[in-house]
């Protein structure tokens, strides 16, 4: 298993903003951003990258051999936490 300053960085945490264009805002000089969480990672990004940096420094914290999770089979809870756990090398 990888070190956790290691472990922490794998982790993205700052998604990207994007702005909408329209006449209509730029007419009224309104600005409007979307805040790009599905571009922090192509398989644990989303809010599922925020929600895996508390877990694993509670795991990093404690005294583990790996980990396991549970979530429904519409989630894509599963995939990231397995894409993760892959890329850390964490059973």
């Amino acid at each position: 298993m990888q070190t956790p300053a290691y472990l922490l960085q794998l982790i993205p945490t700052h998604a990207p903003l994007q702005q909408v264009q329209h006449t209509l805002y730029q007419k009224h000089d309104v600005r409007i951003y979307f805040k790009r969480d599905d571009l922090l990672h192509p398989q644990f990004g989303g809010n599922k990258a925020r929600k895996l940096y508390g877990h694993l420094q509670a795991f990093m914290q404690g005294n583990y051999n790996g980990w396991i999770t549970w979530g429904g089979p519409w989630s894509n809870h599963l995939h990231a936490f397995a894409a993760f756990s892959h890329t850390a090398n964490i059973p």
